[in-house]
Parts: structure tokens; C-alpha cells; sequence
């Protein structure tokens, strides 16, 4: 234990896990931990993407404090602060959150939440459909998350959540986000991570990661939906069945 992780602080020393700029009209960061360092490949896509997208995010503040002189003189800089947390591996996987605080002088600051599940014996990112062996029962899926946003949603509210009184509820699935019937206009890949589970190295289910406004009003904050590997164990692919083993360890409880 105590070797491994020697090599990853020793990995990580050489790698870069932060970045920061501030400016008069911008603050920015970036924080991956260590552990992402064993993984060079999405390392390095993660670190140069989001750096890439930081320096954009520095730009366009100067842009906008040219516009809006008075807003800044009043609120001050723009911020973007991004961390990725949690690192869960298996022998194949390895998974990420993500977090991010956004401040653009709008009504309010945007918190949006994601994930990332990475395959490093192929270099590639994995989406939830990628998980799935041909001719999966993925509407027996999508209900199963349904029922498990439900939950999360009644749990949020104590039980006294009504379904047909809240507007900003749609069924999520393994696809995206879908109102009337069509992919919701913005919505972009699921956002999902690895659930620890009660087998040591092995994943116990899905967490699927949803920011506010996705399936609540952002009052309500961002929503972690848990789905057990019962749930979808005989949809797997063969070559992820073996990364995947018990229970998953319960979500914590909201403060």
C-alpha cells in the first residue's frame, strides 16, 4: 500500500495537477488528484481541455469587462474554479467527478457536476451506453434510473414531492436528458461515475451525476442518482463484467 502510493506522489510530482490565473477580470483554477497522473492519456486530455477552456473563460472576461465596466467595478472579477474529485479505479477503469463554480456576474453562480470513466487499456472515454453488450433491454434501464431519480427526488424532499406538480422533473436515461420525447435542447453526454462497492478494487453500480436544473429547479441543487449493479449486471458487456463486483457502497447523506 504504503508503495503504491509512493508511485503515484512520485508520478505526480512531475505531472501537472493545478493550474491558476488571475487577471483584474478573472480567477481561475484547476485541481486533478494525483492519482489521474497513472493515467497519462486522459491526464493530458483533461489538463489541456480545461485549460484550454480556462484561458478562453479569461478572454471573454476581458471581453465583458470592456462592455460592462460598472459590473466588474461592483462584483469584481469572474470566476471559474474546476476540481476533479473522487478517483475510483478498477483494473481497467478509472473514474473521476467533476466540479465546477462558475461566477459570470449572472441572477446567481451555476454549479454545474459531471463525471468521467475512462478505459486505460484503450485510451478512451466511456459512456454509459458503451457499458452495454448488443441488444440490452435499455428500456427496462431507463426505467430503473427513473425510479432511482424518483427516489432521489422524494428523499430530497423529506417524501413530499409530487411528480405531476414539479415541471422541471423529466424521466432521466441512459442517452440524456429527454422532454416530450426528444433529447432536451443543451444536453449533452450523461454524466456518470463509479460507484465503490463492497468488493475491494471492484465497482458496486453507476452514480449518475446531475447538476441543477437537470431534473430540479436549481434551488434544489444537483442530484446524485445511485443505480446498483443488480440493476444492469446482465446488460454488460463482457469485456466490463469483471469490473464490476458486490454492492455499491451507500451515497453519503446531504448536510
Amino acid at each position: 500500500m504504503l508503495k503504491s502510493v509512493l508511485a503515484i506522489l512520485l508520478v505526480a510530482a512531475t505531472t501537472p495537477l493545478h493550474f491558476e490565473r488571475k487577471t483584474k477580470e478573472a480567477e481561475v483554477s484547476l485541481k486533478l488528484p494525483p492519482a489521474v497522473a497513472r493515467a497519462p492519456v486522459l491526464h493530458d486530455r483533461l489538463y489541456r481541455g480545461e485549460v484550454k477552456g480556462l484561458t478562453r473563460f479569461v478572454s471573454e472576461a476581458a471581453a465583458g469587462r470592456r462592455d460592462e465596466p460598472n459590473s466588474f467595478r461592483d462584483l469584481g472579477a469572474w470566476e471559474d474554479q474546476i476540481s476533479y474529485e473522487d478517483p475510483f479505479e478498477t483494473p481497467r477503469l478509472i473514474s473521476l467527478r467533476r466540479e465546477e463554480y462558475v461566477d459570470t456576474h449572472g441572477v446567481h453562480p451555476n454549479h454545474p457536476s459531471g463525471g468521467v470513466v475512462f478505459d486505460k487499456a484503450t485510451n478512451t472515454r466511456v459512456r454509459t451506453v458503451d457499458l452495454l453488450k448488443p441488444g440490452a433491454n435499455v428500456r427496462k434501464l431507463d426505467r430503473a434510473l427513473c425510479d432511482a431519480a424518483r427516489a432521489a427526488k422524494r428523499e430530497r424532499a423529506e417524501g413530499h414531492w409530487d411528480e405531476k406538480e414539479d415541471s422541471n422533473f423529466s424521466c432521466p436515461t441512459w442517452r440524456g436528458l429527454y422532454i416530450g420525447g426528444k433529447l432536451a435542447e443543451g444536453s449533452g453526454p450523461v454524466q456518470f461515475t463509479l460507484a465503490p462497492g463492497t468488493v475491494k478494487g471492484r465497482a458496486g453500480g453507476l452514480i449518475f451525476v446531475y447538476s441543477p436544473y437537470d431534473i430540479g429547479a436549481y434551488v434544489d441543487g444537483g442530484y446524485d442518482v445511485l443505480l446498483p449493479l443488480a440493476v444492469f449486471r446482465d446488460a454488460l458487456k463482457p469485456e466490463y463484467a469483471g469490473e464490476f463486483a458486490g454492492s455499491p457502497k451507500p451515497l453519503p447523506k446531504e448536510s
